[in-house]
């Protein structure tokens, strides 16, 4: 299971149990299915994510994901994960980071690629921190992610996606379970 941003949501990605609880803040809270989620409320079913095979195109689309304006001129709109190379998308994803996210999902007894797509999902749609690097002229979407044990409901562990997108293209580079968030 997951929890987005403390312990004030949970949800679980497991087809018998999808059910996705999220707080804001102290005002409201509800509760959905995943399968029949709200969009209006940022809730999206679990994606399926597109393969790259070794002969697919760098720019083939594995997942778009919708995200939010950061107020610090990159408007609001869609950011796509590509297959891309060993230096962004996908495959720079997988190539440098698939250990990381796979040791994050074994703490929640979930699929990395679940992991990844719900924290980089939340990081796009509610981030805590967006941040601009010059440098490479990217923007880096950041959010605290709990994972949460599904017996026990105990919070087991927590990671920040952060998620770097090219400020032009607002193409994915990479998405790292990182233990802080962006700098």
């Amino acid at each position: 299971m997951l929890a987005v941003g403390g312990t004030t949501a949970v949800a679980s990605t497991q087809s018998d149990s999808a059910a996705l609880m999220v707080e804001e803040g102290s005002s409201h809270s509800w509760v959905a299915d995943v399968s029949d989620a709200d969009s209006d409320k940022g809730l999206a079913p679990q994606a399926t994510w597109g393969a790259c095979g070794i002969f697919d195109e760098n720019l083939k689309v594995v997942r778009t994901f919708t995200n939010r304006a950061p107020g610090a001129g990159l408007p609001g709109g869609s950011s796509t994960l590509n297959c891309g190379s060993e230096n962004w998308g996908y495959r720079h994803t997988v190539k440098n980071h698939l250990s990381q996210w796979q040791a994050k999902a074994a703490l929640a007894r979930e699929n990395w690629r679940d992991i990844a797509d719900y924290g980089i999902l939340w990081a796009f749609k509610d981030p805590d921190k967006v941040t601009y690097r010059g440098s490479n002229d990217t923007y880096c979407y950041s959010r605290k992610i709990n994972l949460v044990n599904e017996d026990t409901g105990e919070v087991v562990g927590n990671y920040y996606p952060d998620v770097a997108i090219a400020r032009v293209s607002k193409r994915i580079i990479t998405a790292i379970p990182a233990s802080a968030q962006c700098r």
